[in-house]
């Protein structure tokens, strides 16, 4: 046998099966250059009387031209009562090159369009349009288990932009998730509340943001695969954080019917 035809022979046993597609290699360091600018660090002050007010805090971003951000809903709601904020306070993200990061801007005001408990997503517009800020687009596709995406958003301890590079562990339908999205205080709360749950897709993974609710989730090429939504601790000893994320095909239903309405700002 020649050296060729036994190369050719290697190639048909090894090599027959149509190689794998590879998907774009991620880059944290890149996309979070990228995706900060366009992640919001928000604040939804209530106030009962002068000595009484209380400050739920956490992210959004960007998704239209218009000043359109996406959050979490639970983002927008008094811890105590429940009353959905009417508008928030936004802190935009400016560069600081020496650190290579970003730091807080003044706040801005935000109108609170949406707030749904479910699914867990709520809606407000920045006043003033996007501050020259870029949105950034849904996902078409979503990641698959063992695949790698970049988590973008806040901390509670300063550093209001942070990016962790994160294990997609499984992927199912949130229905299907063991817990409501939020709050659930026991299995037969969880069950009553996933009965009416539309069939989104949840992406679970031990990788957070600190963690903050509303951060999003990046795939390789800078688009929004999922929104951060809550943590759950384990039984074990030590208990081992698992964080979960609303997937951009139950986003994009959320979002939908608003971005069909919004007009982007004239070009110059």
């Amino acid at each position: 046998m020649t050296r060729c035809a036994g190369f050719a022979l290697v190639l048909a046993l090894v090599g027959c099966a149509t190689p794998a597609p590879t998907s774009p290699r991620l880059d944290p360091e890149a996309l979070f250059a990228r995706i900060a600018p366009s992640v919001v660090y928000t604040r939804a002050r209530y106030e009962a009387g002068p000595d009484d007010v209380t400050v739920d805090t956490g992210v959004g971003v960007l998704i239209h031209a218009s000043g359109l951000v996406l959050t979490s809903c639970h983002q927008l709601t008094h811890s105590d009562d429940g009353a959905k904020a009417k508008e928030v306070e936004l802190l935009l993200a400016e560069p600081d090159p020496v650190r290579h990061t970003f730091r807080p801007s003044a706040p801005i005001k935000a109108d609170v369009l949406a707030c749904s408990d479910e699914p867990d997503l709520g809606l407000v517009r920045m006043r003033g349009g996007n501050h020259g800020r870029a949105p950034i687009a849904l996902a078409t596709e979503l990641p698959r288990p063992g695949g790698w995406f970049a988590v973008v958003g806040a901390t509670h301890l300063g550093f209001l932009w942070s990016v962790q590079q994160c294990l997609a562990s499984g992927i199912g339908d949130q229905r299907d998730t063991g817990t409501a999205p939020y709050g659930a205080v026991s299995a037969e709360a969880a069950a009553e509340t996933r009965k009416d749950m539309t069939p989104g897709t949840v992406i679970q993974s031990g990788c957070h943001v600190n963690p903050m609710s509303g951060s999003p989730a990046i795939d390789a090429a800078g688009r929004i695969v999922g929104l951060h939504l809550f943590s759950r601790y384990n039984t074990d000893e030590p208990p081992e954080e698992v964080n979960y994320y609303l997937g951009a095909d139950e986003i994009e239903r959320f979002v939908a019917p608003y971005l069909a309405k919004e007009v982007a700002p004239p070009t110059r």
